[in-house]
């Protein structure tokens, strides 16, 4: 039996085993075939909370007759134990910076496309990911006043002519929006790595130009001017011997 009060498993937002509450479990198991000839399966189905940060989520323990390791006791005997599938929904948030959550303040639309586009990231849908980060790049560009009747290319080229965007950046941001374009129009899915390195490009592009810190140039107001602070200093130091040729003459007198 399994101790509802202990259970442990890997939580999807901590990315760690917890200890967890079991919300609600059952289980399912089937068979084909008779004598030798026979399978069995079976999948064990939770509803499970985490006991560190109160994420709910599900989570899927399969195994299969034809699926088995087999070892050695110390005594010789055989030893068969099945490998287990486990599936876990949502997958790990370990992909979805924090910073997406202050999008939804700027732009509720831009937030949402990138959500959809972190869960389809979390199960693997590399295709369906691939057309986000396009759709992501395009919102984004129409946030920053760019023409949404723009072809993506000119979306980029004009995000360069309006100083968004760096020649290193303009080169990167048009292969994510190529990679999209032959997502959705070619069937072309990239692998994890490769879909890694797009999002990363997108994701700084995002950030970079939607959240920017206005705070920045209030510093530059309070920063002294070189030229005034030279002169400045060169004041001071010329004031100085003028007072010590006035002491020296009171000394003399």
């Amino acid at each position: 039996m399994i101790d509802k009060d202990s259970f442990r498993t890997k939580c999807p937002e901590c990315n760690g085993e917890r200890n967890c509450i079991i919300i609600g479990e059952t289980e399912r198991r089937w068979s084909s075939g008779r004598g030798q000839y026979s399978a069995q399966w079976g999948t064990e189905y939770r509803l499970l909370q985490c006991k560190g940060c109160d994420t709910v989520f599900y989570q899927s323990k399969s195994w299969h007759s034809e699926d088995l390791d087999y070892d050695y006791d110390d005594e010789g005997e055989t030893v068969v134990s099945a490998n287990y599938r486990l599936d876990t929904y949502p997958g790990s948030l370990e992909h979805r910076p924090q910073w997406v959550d202050d999008i939804a303040d700027i732009d509720h639309q831009l937030y949402l496309i990138l959500n959809e586009m972190y869960q389809a990231y979390y199960n693997k849908s590399y295709i369906l990911a691939s057309i986000g980060l396009r759709t992501a790049f395009d919102r984004t560009s129409e946030v920053l006043n760019i023409l949404p009747t723009l072809p993506l290319g000119k979306k980029v080229e004009k995000l360069a002519e309006d100083g968004f965007i760096g020649e290193t950046e303009k080169s990167q941001l048009f292969i994510v929006t190529e990679a999209g374009s032959a997502a959705a129009h070619r069937a072309w899915s990239p692998n994890k790595s490769e879909f890694k390195s797009l999002l990363t490009i997108t994701e700084d592009f995002i950030r970079r130009s939607i959240l920017r810190d206005k705070t920045i140039m209030k510093i530059a107001g309070k920063i002294p001017n070189k030229k005034e602070f030279v002169k400045k200093v060169s004041a001071s130091t010329i004031d100085l011997p003028d007072l010590q040729d006035k002491s020296q003459k009171k000394d003399e007198s």
